[in-house]
């Protein structure tokens, strides 16, 4: 598994936000809010069949990936690579653990999704 943590410019916004969810992601249990998410359940259906089409041998990139529930799911269409994004060093450890046998399929990155370094064409998919 390769983690990148590079140099990244936050501006106090940014930083508000990784402060946030490193403070959510350090948390013993899961995330109350979940409960309420289920009105958009249906397009997460409608994301996941998507790439179950479109997944296999593609590379992908899931901007603000978190601790990882989509990249779990998208493995199972057989993506060439996932590269996942987060600002939050936290979530990047977390989903680092659940990955750790992953390394050639997984890459994952401690980085501000608004200024990410990515070349144009980079991804098949995001």
């Amino acid at each position: 598994m390769r983690i990148i943590s590079k140099e990244m410019f936050l501006n106090e916004r940014n930083l508000r936000e990784k402060e946030f969810h490193n403070k959510l992601q350090s948390q013993k249990e899961n995330r109350f809010e979940n409960i309420f998410y289920k009105a958009i359940s249906n397009a997460w259906d409608d994301f996941f069949n998507y790439l179950k089409l479109y997944a296999q041998g593609s590379t992908i990139l899931d901007y603000g990936c978190g601790i990882g529930p989509s990249i779990e799911k998208t493995l199972d269409f057989n993506p060439k690579k996932i590269v996942g994004v987060d600002i939050s060093d936290v979530s990047i450890s977390k989903v680092k653990k659940k990955f750790k046998n992953l390394e050639t399929k997984v890459e994952l990155i401690v980085d501000n999704c608004e200024e990410t370094k990515f070349e144009n064409n980079t991804f098949d998919i995001v």
